[in-house]
C-alpha cells in the first residue's frame, strides 16, 4: 500500500468518527434534559454529579415496567386534575401509562432529583429518595422541584392537568384496542388504521404509529401511540421524544402548519 492510498484511508476514517461523533453529540447531552453539572443546554441543572442519564433511567434495579430502566420513584395518580370537556368520548386511566414516568418531574409534585438509584455504590433507595443536589436554574427552586407558574411545571405543583392536552386516554375515544388493533374510532374524526395511522405487531407488541417517512418501521422521529390498558392511548412520548430537540419542546416532529395536531385530528 503506497503512501497516498494510507493517507486516503486515514482521512475516511476520520471524517467517520467525526460523522459518529456528532450523531452521539445530538442526542440528550446537549438538551435540557441533561440535568448533570456537565450540561451545556443552559437549564436546570445540579453541580453534584456529570451523570446525565441517572435522572432517568438506571441499568440495575428500576423502578417501573412502564418505561425501561426507570429510575425515579413515581408520583401517585390519584391526585390529578384531568382535562376533560363536553366533546370527549374517552376518560383517562392512569394505570399502565408512560405518562406517569413524565409526570414525575413535571406535575411539579415531586423533586427532580428523587432517584432510586443513586451514582456511586450504596445509593440504593426503593420507591426513590430525594438527593440534597445543589440545584441552579431559572424554573427550579432548591429542593429540585419545577417553580410554580413555570411552563414545564404542567401540573402546578398540585397535579391539576386540567388546563393540559389530555394524557392516558384511549385514542380517538376508544375503538382501537390490542383486541381489534384496526378498529374504528368511537369519534370519527380522527385518523383512522391503514388511512395515515399504521399498526403492526412488531416483537410480539402491538404498535400503532404514524409513518410519515413510509418505512413501515416505528421510527422516533414519528408520532405514535402506546399500549396500556389493552388499548391504544395517547401518551406525553406520543408527540414528544425526551431525548432529541431536533425540534422544539422535544416534539417529534415540526409543528409546521400545526402537522403535530392534524397527524391524530382530522381537522
Amino acid at each position: 500500500m503506497n503512501h497516498n492510498h494510507r493517507k486516503l484511508i486515514t482521512l475516511l476514517l476520520g471524517a467517520g468518527l467525526l460523522g459518529l461523533s456528532g450523531i452521539a453529540s445530538a442526542g440528550i447531552v446537549a438538551t435540557k434534559h441533561n440535568l448533570g453539572s456537565g450540561s451545556t443546554a443552559g437549564n436546570n441543572m445540579v453541580s453534584d454529579t456529570a451523570d446525565t442519564c441517572v435522572f432517568c433511567h438506571t441499568p440495575h434495579k428500576a423502578a417501573s415496567a412502564t418505561v425501561p430502566l426507570w429510575n425515579k420513584g413515581l408520583t401517585s395518580s390519584a391526585g390529578y386534575t384531568a382535562y376533560s370537556s363536553t366533546t370527549m368520548d374517552g376518560t383517562t386511566n392512569f394505570t399502565g401509562s408512560t405518562s406517569m414516568a413524565c409526570l414525575s418531574c413535571h406535575d411539579g409534585t415531586q423533586a427532580m432529583d428523587n432517584i432510586v438509584n443513586a451514582p456511586g455504590s450504596g445509593g440504593y433507595t426503593a420507591g426513590g429518595l430525594d438527593q440534597p443536589y445543589t440545584w441552579s436554574g431559572a424554573t427550579v427552586d432548591t429542593n429540585g422541584k419545577l417553580v410554580l407558574g413555570a411552563l414545564t411545571n404542567i401540573g402546578d405543583g398540585t397535579g391539576a392537568l386540567g388546563d393540559d392536552h389530555p394524557v392516558a386516554i384511549p385514542y380517538g375515544g376508544g375503538g382501537v384496542t390490542v383486541a381489534t388493533p384496526t378498529g374504528a374510532t368511537t369519534d370519527p374524526d380522527f385518523v383512522q388504521v391503514g388511512s395515515g395511522l399504521t399498526q403492526a405487531v412488531v416483537g410480539g407488541l402491538q404498535k400503532w404509529w404514524f409513518d410519515t417517512d413510509a418505512d413501515s418501521k416505528m421510527d422516533s422521529a414519528e408520532i405514535r401511540l402506546y399500549t396500556a390498558n389493552a388499548q391504544a392511548q395517547v401518551e406525553c412520548a406520543s408527540c414528544h421524544d425526551p431525548h432529541s430537540s431536533t425540534n422544539p419542546t422535544f416534539l417529534r416532529i415540526a409543528n409546521t402548519n400545526s402537522a403535530v395536531c392534524t397527524a391524530c385530528h382530522v381537522k
